[in-house]
């Protein structure tokens, strides 16, 4: 157990620095190395937490800090890494940046080669380096750097304190409070001669593989991952209602016995707050499945001290100026034994990412697609200066034909935020790790088809190959799938295909999939005027029954935002629902309608525009997808039921 009274503990915890200059160490405790290279001496500090190895070999250099794993070998020896780094940088760079793509693990890589020297990071930039972009000097927080160099603060950084609405969660593209210090982002590289940046990832085109091809891969990598892990550190898994927790939980199915498993809530959480009400959820949820399948489980509970105006609080604002959820600091502390946090995060970069941030409506240039991202940034104009700058210096045009969104949220997301901010505030307490940080596996993101990425299937597959009895339990509620059982043996599925009409203003611009049972419909890439619509109609001959079921969804990878288009169903051309199709954007509604048969001749299911859209805006394409329509003589379970008029 830490001693959660020495507060120094905190600051800089599992930091370094490195520099060409002979600098003081930032904390008395620190280890030093000092690496020669080309008649110059450079100097090493770090915290002894961290494990460091050295490798030479002519005049070529590899030098590692932190922790990695080995994902075709199967171990986290860090000596052996360093020397299979080496030796495949004596062969070719392309050859050493193949092997980095199979490490898992935080950590920071300085090396040498043909009098270069270059410094990277793994590969979400777990471990977070920060530069100075005039001086031979990188570290693991933005203040260890500024204390050395003396730098004035951002201009920028007061504006960004004081924004009230809409305020992001990191600063824009690479900057940190303080001039001349930036964040090296994930697929970067620093050369300590010349201070520029560059790309090393990707470093081809993306090559498409079916998702049965990427099954073949990501579930037996994960569970050999954590399988590996365990052989280390106790694995304490954080554990959450959600779909991407539920993966990581189901690597853990055969050592369940060897790790802790644990969750936080308030201790008297406020039901009108969002994140409190969440909280809530998880918790049950992670009792339930402990309960069910024997895990340790240990609950936090947080008492709502946020360490105001006491030394940690401010230590943890000198590490970050991002504060994620310091109350949970203390209960990690004393709650839980030494071992390795392992989070869920990453998942979210191998699947569909368009829930994630509200959307501007517009977005002109690629550069305000990219800070959409950011959330909010794009409608914040006083910065473009400041992207543009960005979007040159990381090479944003030089990434062969990679999603640039997806890309970019895999980068920046996770690098400035997630793993800069939430990381250096948990580092006092534990390590963390991270399944997805290997980029081996990320690409499988980018690999396979976008339809199976927007419908998250590689990783509900994956967790059905490792623990399918998990997948019992819905995500993100406190309900099985008991609750959703349909008790009506009776429904009949409707054929669609070729039993369709459909009716549209704009009959050369709609967008038609038809399937046996699915159909995709509305509106392929084109501009779009007030009142354009689309619809599919079924009549009475096809429905037959008194019931009816209809379940839609809407996959595409769209910024919609409210107020622009509705879905909407009529009967015999009355309006009997309607909801903003924003709304439905990565969901599904299930609707069930009771029918007048005596008066029923038809069914009607569409798209209708609000106002004006350029679909350059919004995606690829609006569409609405009929997942299935069902008939019975017997009621359907409710979810919504209308009674057509």
């Amino acid at each position: 157990m830490v001693n959660i009274m020495n507060y120094d503990y905190a600051l800089f915890c599992r930091g370094f620095v490195f520099s060409d200059m002979e600098i003081n160490s930032p904390k008395e405790d620190w280890k030093q190395f000092i690496l020669k290279y080309n008649n110059k001496n450079y100097y090493l500090w770090y915290d002894s937490k961290n494990e460091l190895s050295f490798k030479t070999k002519g005049n070529n250099f590899c030098l590692i800090l932190g922790y990695a794993m080995d994902t075709v070998d199967w171990h986290m020896e860090i000596d052996i890494i360093c020397d299979s780094l080496l030796s495949n940088l004596c062969k070719s760079l392309n050859c050493f940046y193949d092997y980095l793509d199979v490490l898992n693990g935080r950590f920071v890589i300085i090396f040498g080669y043909d009098n270069n020297i270059i410094a990277l990071n793994d590969a979400t930039a777990m471990r977070s380096v920060y530069y100075h972009d005039k001086k031979c000097i990188i570290a693991s927080h933005y203040e260890i750097i500024k204390n050395l160099t003396n730098e004035t603060k951002h201009p920028f950084y007061d504006t960004f304190i004081n924004i009230e609405k809409y305020k992001p969660w990191t600063l824009p593209g690479d900057m940190t409070p303080y001039n001349n210090i930036k964040i090296l982002l994930a697929n970067h590289e620093l050369d300590l001669i010349t201070l520029k940046i560059r790309r090393f990832f990707p470093r081809e085109n993306n090559k498409e593989i079916s998702l049965d091809e990427a099954l073949l891969i990501l579930p037996n990598h994960l569970k050999n991952q954590m399988e590996t892990l365990v052989k280390y550190a106790t694995p304490l898994i954080s554990m959450t209602s959600g779909r991407d927790s539920k993966l990581t939980l189901s690597t853990t199915r055969d050592i369940k016995d060897k790790c802790i498993y644990f969750t936080f809530v308030n201790e008297n959480p406020n039901l009108s707050n969002y994140d409190q009400r969440n909280r809530l959820k998880d918790f049950s949820y992670s009792k339930h499945i402990s309960k069910v399948y024997n895990l340790n489980f240990k609950p936090l509970i947080l008492n709502g001290q946020i360490f105001n105006n006491n030394e940690l609080s401010k230590i943890l604002k000198i590490n970050h100026y991002h504060q994620h959820i310091p109350s949970a600091i203390l209960e990690y502390i004393e709650k839980l034994p030494k071992g390795i946090h392992v989070q869920s995060n990453l998942i979210e970069i191998i699947r569909d990412l368009t829930y994630v941030y509200p959307k501007p409506p517009k977005h002109n240039s690629p550069q305000e697609i990219m800070s959409g991202w950011m959330m909010y940034w794009s409608i914040r104009h006083e910065i473009k200066d400041i992207i543009n700058d960005f979007w040159k210096r990381n090479q944003w045009d030089e990434i062969f034909d990679y999603e640039r969104v997806r890309l970019f949220y895999w980068e920046h997301r996770m690098s400035a935020w997630n793993n800069a901010a939430t990381l250096l505030e948990n580092d006092c307490a534990f390590n963390t790790y991270m399944l997805l940080n290997c980029r081996k596996l990320l690409n499988l993101g980018f690999c396979i088809p976008k339809y199976d990425r927007d419908k998250d299937l590689l990783v509900k597959y994956s967790t059905e190959k490792l623990w399918p009895e998990l997948l019992y339990y819905i995500e993100n509620t406190n309900k099985t799938l008991f609750d959703y059982y349909e008790y009506n043996t009776n429904a009949q599925k409707l054929e669609l295909k070729d039993n369709l009409r459909y009716n549209t203003n704009l009959e050369n611009k709609i967008l038609k999939i038809e399937k046996n049972y699915q159909v995709i419909f509305g509106f392929d890439k084109c501009n779009l005027k007030s009142n354009d619509f689309c619809e599919i109609k079924l009549n009475k001959t096809l429905l037959i029954k008194k019931y009816v079921q209809i379940s839609l969804t809407n996959d595409s990878n769209s910024l919609l935002t409210e107020n622009n288009a509705l879905y909407y169903i009529k009967t015999n051309s009355n309006l009997i629902y309607e909801q903003d199709l924003s709304t439905l954007i990565n969901k599904s509604n299930i609707i069930n309608i009771e029918l007048d048969l005596d008066n029923f001749e038809e069914l009607s299911i569409g798209i209708f525009c609000l106002k004006p859209i350029n679909l350059n805006d919004y995606g690829i394409y609006l569409n609405l997808n009929l997942e299935y329509i069902k008939i019975s003589d017997k009621p359907f379970q409710s979810i919504i039921n209308l009674i057509a008029k």
